[in-house]
């Protein structure tokens, strides 16, 4: 009986310290460790609505996901050209607030304004 006792208290310990281990975290684990981010908040969200109206969203809440089928290759199509867009409009929005854009050309100024 005495040994049945010790059996039971050194198996609680041991899956006791164990736990304590496993949420103590390591500092070499990739979990524990952050990143700062490479994208910003509006990044995601704009991609997160791009994937919605591209339709994958709908798709990936299925039970089951075809990546083969014509639909959610068609689906990936167009969030592959909704990303490229929205990238496009990025980089020119970047460009116009950059200190280095400059006007490349203006409006013709109209008859009345050359004469003045």
């Amino acid at each position: 009986m005495k040994l049945h006792l010790i059996v039971i208290i050194a198996s609680s310990l041991i899956v006791s310290s164990a736990m304590a281990l496993a949420h103590n975290g390591d500092a070499d684990d990739p979990i524990e460790q952050s990143k700062e981010s490479t994208v910003t908040r509006a990044e995601v969200i704009a991609d997160l609505t791009i994937f919605r109206e591209s339709g994958l969203l709908a798709l990936d809440r299925n039970d089951s996901v075809d990546p083969s089928s014509a639909e959610y290759k068609a689906a990936e199509g167009r969030y592959e050209k909704l990303r490229e867009a929205t990238r496009a409009a990025q980089t020119a929005q970047h460009h116009e607030n950059s200190r280095e854009a400059t006007v490349v050309a203006s409006k013709p100024k109209s008859v009345d304004q050359a004469q003045q």
